[in-house]
């Protein structure tokens, strides 16, 4: 339930950014900060986009994809992988 609840607040933030909603935007990152210890997606699918990343750098394609890929990865997982 706090995975979705946090995608919520994500997802209104950005909308609200979009739409020049201050208060809203304040708002909704303020209880998205509140979450910032939960991850939205399972550690399995995050550790997997970390390694296509990691692969697609090594082989020298798509760099900015790869390197967008990487840095969407939360930090804690990142540093347990490498």
């Amino acid at each position: 339930m706090e995975r979705i609840t946090k995608l919520f607040f994500v997802i209104v933030r950005d909308i609200s950014y979009r739409l020049k909603l201050k208060k809203v935007y304040y708002w909704a990152g303020l209880n998205a900060f509140k979450l910032r210890a939960i991850n939205v997606l399972p550690d399995r699918f995050y550790c997997s986009m970390y390694r296509l990343g990691m692969k697609m750098v090594r082989k020298k394609r798509c760099i900015k994809t790869a390197n967008w890929m990487i840095h969407r990865v939360p930090l804690t997982i990142r540093c347990n992988l490498a």
